[in-house]
């Protein structure tokens, strides 16, 4: 099918862009060039840019010790229109250095600390299949207390996987034990709303597939579009996900987002949950 093929062609370019970044940051000591090419890449994902230079500077710091020397200032100045991919660039190189996120989540900002945890698990979906998808098994590194936060990252590893062949997705959500479904079909969501590249089609036809966990994939969608709206690279495809699956506009779901954001410490760690469950019950209510 067309959209499937469109849903390919995003992922390329997704994996080219990211690749290309990571290595300009492991080897680019200039930090105003290498913005300057961050910046070069089409607005639609400049965004994954910043995850790939991300990975690039937490890989550098790993491997001098553990003070994220590099990654703290990029995320805290240039990188911070792109916070959520950032965060999930720092996930996917504690992932393939096997250390353990929560030793690095705690001076993070609450609400962005657990898509660490989602880069933990996308890098294990994709790079430990075997492990992740066909075993169901989590990574020893992550505590119990991380597993929803892991297992969306697992799901959106899941679409990436199945490249726009969605008629795959229910098959194989259904190998894991039903309390992960919905953290899964939640990454799903997520992914699909942020690559694009589908047909409005698709969308009914996974709403329909997820059934008892279609708000799962509306939470997705409005955690897509405010990463997009905050990096000020809102597409046609977030903005049709949150029509189909929010029934409202990108810019009302990113609102819902905003107001149903919990009051927290930076030690609160049911921060992240708190929220979703709030944006579910906003969104079952809309």
């Amino acid at each position: 099918m067309k959209s499937q093929n469109d849903v390919a062609h995003q992922m390329e370019r997704i994996v080219n862009i990211f690749q290309h970044a990571q290595q300009i940051a492991s080897v680019e000591e200039d930090i105003t060039l290498l913005i300057e090419q961050l910046e070069n890449t089409d607005l639609e994902f400049r965004s994954i840019a910043y995850e790939g230079a991300s990975t690039g500077f937490a890989l550098k710091d790993l491997s001098q010790g553990a003070t994220l020397r590099h990654w703290r200032p990029f995320m805290e100045g240039p990188g911070a229109d792109h916070a959520t991919q950032v965060h999930v660039g720092l996930g996917w190189a504690l992932a393939q250095q096997r250390l353990p996120a929560s030793s690095f989540t705690k001076t993070l900002h609450p609400l962005l600390a657990f898509r660490v945890l989602d880069g933990c698990g996308y890098y294990d979906g994709i790079f430990r299949s075997r492990q992740t998808i066909n075993n169901q098994n989590r990574s020893v590194e992550i505590q119990e207390k991380y597993f929803h936060s892991y297992d969306l990252g697992v799901g959106r590893s899941l679409w990436y996987r199945c490249q726009g062949e969605y008629a795959k997705i229910p098959a194989i959500v259904a190998t894991f034990s039903p309390e992960r479904h919905p953290d899964l079909w939640l990454g799903i969501g997520i992914a699909c709303s942020y690559v694009g590249g589908f047909e409005e089609i698709t969308l009914k036809e996974l709403a329909s597939s997820a059934a008892n966990h279609r708000l799962q994939l509306a939470k997705g969608a409005a955690l897509a579009a405010r990463t997009r709206i905050q990096a000020k690279s809102l597409t046609q495809f977030a903005e049709m996900a949150c029509r189909v699956w929010c029934n409202c506009s990108a810019t009302e779901a990113m609102l819902l987002t905003v107001k149903t954001e919990p009051p927290f410490t930076l030690n609160q760690e049911d921060a992240f949950e708190t929220w979703l469950s709030q944006m579910e019950l906003a969104l079952h209510l809309w």
